[in-house]
């Protein structure tokens, strides 16, 4: 599989379908699709955070990171399914075959479920585990007061970063 969803090719030959037969379009998105996005993105918060109690910042902190998942997931659908349905005609307006068609709509399907998804996966899953840590520091702020600021100390790290580096201050510093 090409596909970060581990979807079958024919979960994706079904989505094509609907999507050249008119039944997907903007207006009506593919449910399907959009909680398969929604659960691949919403794992890498849960793992990132791993696990939280009911009423502690995490949790509240885990819920507003949800909810921008939701969002997220229904904004990579909706410009999935636009970028599918770009590729309905050809450049004079006639219908392409469906054969042609799937070629195109695969092609995207396979970015936006292949590399972008994983990329989006790693990415929610690593602003989900820094930020139970800055939670986590700023709950022990009383007995670890301090926090000191590490580049990676490679070549690529930004003049503006490298000018912070090794600087300590406390937690609340703002």
């Amino acid at each position: 599989m090409n596909n970060y969803l581990d979807w079958t090719n024919e979960q994706i030959e079904d989505l094509i379908n609907r999507v050249y037969g008119g039944v997907v379009s903007q207006s009506n998105l593919p449910e399907d699709l959009f909680e398969a996005i929604l659960f691949k993105l919403s794992e890498a918060i849960i793992e990132g955070f791993g696990g939280v109690e009911e009423g502690t910042n995490y949790a509240d902190l885990e819920a507003k990171f949800q909810a921008n998942v939701q969002r997220f997931s229904y904004g990579k659908t909706f410009h999935l399914i636009s970028e599918m349905r770009s590729n309905l005609v050809d450049s004079e307006g006639n219908k392409l075959s469906f054969s042609d068609f799937k070629k195109e709509a695969k092609k995207h399907f396979d970015i936006y479920n292949g590399k972008w998804l994983k990329t989006e996966f790693n990415t929610a899953y690593n602003v989900a585990q820094r930020s139970s840590d800055f939670v986590r520091y700023m709950n022990e702020a009383e007995g670890l007061p301090l926090l000191k600021y590490d580049t990676v100390g490679d070549g690529k790290v930004r003049a503006s970063h490298r000018k912070l580096d090794g600087i300590v201050k406390p937690v609340h510093d703002p």
